[in-house]
């Protein structure tokens, strides 16, 4: 009985220390965490007097007043890179939604998918163009697509994923130029599921609501640079990005929008310094030009169900056959 009694006084003062060490643990991570936000708040007051330009919307204005500015240029993407290949009588027709597919020169299979699921042709609601860097090895397969399609942007960069803000870039340069009388832009890569009633749908509720000023998407807050040198695909240096903190962004895998943020967007872009992170400085240019950032999680992150989709806008992470059996079985439902 007495050593029963010892080993339930153990176990009874084990379970208490871990009790303890539990709260410990909790209120230290609470607390750093408490800190970390209010940093980070702190942050977002003083990020427009920070970045160079900070009086972005006051340049794009004056552009838009005067057409000119005597603010020198500090990215010169639209110098650097152009337009190679561009869809012909692009957006003559006023439609509800234009939508920009971000692919690579690559991946025929998921444009191919995307034609013969959400992006078929034949719908007279939606522009569907898909956005390509270069790649001298496949470019005699792009040259054919081109003539099969018409649906293809290409830029004169090397299409890798570091470039995606060459991509990102140009593609809103490309829109204000050619497709300025269309009211709502939607930005999504290539292995997105896109659920086109429900987006339609979405923007007739917006448009009712008369919404201007705005970008839509799944909004990360508070997130930091990775500044780990092995994390190569979004890896970001000090001299690069000094802070320690993003301003508030979207995920660049679907982002909706209006014709008037495209517009000043693309007027800011040579006033703001480049970063090689496109989602990230798709944020800054936001945050700097007074744009609102939607949190809308109907974008989801991850592969969904067709059943699943009935309450989405979008799916992300299918590949050419995923793509297809879901959209297959989600327009029997």
């Amino acid at each position: 009985m007495k050593r029963i009694d010892i080993s339930f006084l153990r176990l009874f003062r084990l379970m208490k220390n871990l009790t303890l060490c539990t709260c410990v643990v909790i209120t230290f991570v609470g607390t750093y965490l408490y800190f970390d936000y209010v940093k980070c708040e702190q942050f977002k007051d003083t990020f427009l007097y920070l970045y160079p330009f900070g009086n972005v919307s006051s340049i794009v204005q004056e552009l838009k007043k005067t057409g000119t500015t005597h603010t020198k240029e500090i990215n010169d993407v639209y110098r650097l890179y152009n337009i190679i290949n561009s869809p012909k009588n692009a957006c003559k027709k006023p439609v509800s939604l234009l939508v920009i597919v971000k692919s690579k020169c690559s991946n025929y299979g998921q444009r191919s998918a995307i034609r013969n699921t959400w992006g078929k042709g034949g719908n007279p609601n939606i522009y569907v163009y898909f956005s390509l860097g270069y790649e001298a090895e496949v470019q005699d397969a792009i040259n054919k697509e081109i003539h099969a399609h018409n649906d293809i942007i290409q830029g004169s960069f090397d299409d890798v994923y570091r470039n995606n803000i060459y991509k990102t870039s140009l593609n809103i340069r490309w829109i204000s130029v050619h497709c300025s009388h269309l009211q709502y832009v939607l930005f999504i890569d290539d292995d997105y599921l896109l659920n086109v009633k429900g987006i339609l749908s979405y923007v007739r509720m917006l448009t009712s609501l008369n919404i201007s000023n705005k970008m839509y998407g799944y909004r990360g807050q508070c997130w930091k640079p990775i500044r780990l040198c092995f994390h190569e695909k979004s890896y970001i240096s000090l001299e690069e990005y000094r802070y320690d903190y993003w301003p508030d962004y979207l995920l660049g895998g679907t982002i909706l929008t209006t014709m008037d943020v495209v517009i000043r967007i693309s007027s800011a872009i040579p006033y703001i310094k480049r970063i090689s992170i496109d989602d990230t400085y798709v944020g800054i240019a936001a945050h700097l030009l007074g744009i609102e950032l939607i949190d809308e999680k109907r974008f989801s992150k991850q592969s969904r169900s067709a059943s699943q989709m009935k309450y989405l806008l979008s799916a992300h992470g299918y590949d050419e056959e995923s793509l297809i059996a879901t959209w297959e079985e989600f327009t029997k439902l």
